[in-house]
């Protein structure tokens, strides 16, 4: 796997920390970069890799699967069982007997924005959700899909949705080695942890790997908010493909969904950010 093990719990120090402080002019600059570098992609798509780590029972769930997104506000996230290959290796992490987690194969779904909708589809049950996306809200980047920061973001927007800052992985100059004694790779390690409650009820924090030479995704991570489920997504970065020609055949087409059962209909709603009142609110309530 590309950057930090993906199998590796979250360390103790990457708690969920939301105290309202002043972004770092640290912080502010890699956002700056990563939205300068990121902002000219048009289109891309990557294979993916999600691991789900449920330490309740002890499962680790594997699927792989594929994103695709076209800027600003189309986006799509298939997945299906892993194969067997990735089955048959052995888990990572232990239950507190000290045996390896159970792995199993994850099931068939997709996530697709059309820049109007949002579809969210169980392939094995043929039901699906329907999220209608408001007029003022088309045509802005995706703001909530499975994938915190990976359709883009703006660093003033991230800035106002997030408590942001720099994870223990954080080497943007590649210094010192690795267990091979060979130099470590530049990497970018950001923790986010939402001021939107709607938000924090899908993930309490969101940890995201970049390389620091091209701003690319490697690994992220998200926690639930009762703290038992972990979702570990690692992006096949050399196989990742910018200003992609979809053609006919557009991955953002409307889906036919004939004989499907819809399962919940809603309209999207803007996320709350923490302007410089709010932040001083939530000081105050401390």
């Amino acid at each position: 796997m590309q950057g930090p093990n993906p199998q590796a719990p979250a360390q103790p120090g990457s708690e969920p920390q939301v105290a309202m402080q002043p972004v770092s002019q640290e912080m502010r600059n890699l956002l700056e970069d990563w939205e300068a570098k990121t902002k000219g992609i048009t289109s891309l798509s990557c294979p993916i890799t999600r691991y789900e780590f449920d330490i309740v029972f002890a499962t680790e769930t594997r699927s792989i699967g594929m994103i695709y997104f076209e800027n600003p506000d189309k986006g799509r996230i298939d997945f299906e069982p892993a194969d067997k290959p990735r089955l048959t290796i052995k888990a990572g992490r232990q239950d507190p007997m000290g045996q390896p987690f159970k792995v199993i194969a994850g099931t068939s779904s997709k996530w697709i924005c059309t820049g109007k909708t949002i579809y969210i589809l169980d392939m094995k049950n043929k039901s699906y959700d329907r999220v209608q996306i408001p007029p003022q809200m088309q045509g802005q980047n995706i703001t909530r899909s499975p994938l915190p920061f990976i359709f883009g973001m703006k660093a003033q927007d991230a800035i106002a949705r997030f408590a942001l800052r720099l994870g223990e992985f954080h080497n943007p100059e590649g210094q010192g080695t690795d267990k091979n004694k060979k130099p470590n790779r530049k990497i970018l390690h950001i923790v986010a942890n939402p001021f939107d409650p709607n938000v924090a009820r899908e993930y309490t924090q969101a940890e995201i790997i970049l390389d620091a030479t091209n701003f690319r995704p490697l690994n992220l991570r998200t926690k639930d908010p009762a703290g038992n489920k972990e979702t570990v997504y690692s992006f096949d970065q050399s196989n990742l493909k910018e200003a992609v020609s979809w053609g006919l055949k557009s991955p953002f087409k409307e889906p036919l969904l004939i004989g499907w059962q819809l399962m919940h209909d809603q309209k999207a709603e803007p996320e709350q950010k923490a302007g410089p009142a709010n932040r001083e609110a939530r000081l105050d309530q401390k």
